[in-house]
């Protein structure tokens, strides 16, 4: 009786191995295009102690920007309750790209790099593209496109703060 359980056991891991092998990447990534240059924009993505007034996704970052430092980030998505992580930081480019890497435990069951990459547009505003891609063991169970709408609200807000910090020229003559 107890073999037959260890063989159910087994044969039920071996089960989600297969599904999270099968599915053991995905990505999501959201753009949106703002006015503001991407010195502009890498100043508020960075501007962490800012983050609980307006970022409704990133509610809390704090930490030292520089490639190999930790931050630890709360994200709060709408499909779920606030989790802290504490992501290592691989790209730190001012006016270019920030990215980090958070892992579910040791590493390897759930992972997300999360990036924000800032691109000028030829009318001197900025092409934000942030996105995460997930990988690991968990990643076909856990689904994280349903996340994509978060990714969203935050370029979003990142705009709001954007025009508020920075109002665009209004065009017009007096």
């Amino acid at each position: 009786m107890n073999l037959n359980r260890g063989v159910v056991a087994f044969a039920f891991i071996a089960g989600l191995g297969a599904a999270g092998a099968a599915a053991a990447t995905q990505s999501i990534e959201a753009r949106i295009v703002v006015p503001q240059s991407p010195e502009q924009a890498y100043a508020v993505l960075t501007d962490f102690p800012s983050f609980p007034r307006w970022n409704h996704f990133i509610i809390k970052a704090e930490g030292r920007l520089a490639v190999g430092e930790t931050v630890t980030v709360v994200v709060h998505p709408k499909s779920a309750g606030p989790t802290t992580v504490h992501a290592k930081l691989l790209v730190v480019r001012p006016g270019e790209e920030l990215r980090w890497i958070g892992k579910l435990g040791g590493g390897g069951l759930f992972d997300g790099e999360h990036y924000w990459r800032l691109r000028r547009t030829p009318e001197g505003g900025t092409e934000i593209a942030h996105g995460e891609i997930y990988h690991g063991l968990l990643v076909g169970l856990v689904g994280p496109a349903k996340f994509k709408a978060d990714f969203d609200t935050m370029n979003h807000d990142m705009a709001d703060e954007l025009a508020r910090r920075n109002p665009a020229p209004s065009g017009g003559s007096q």
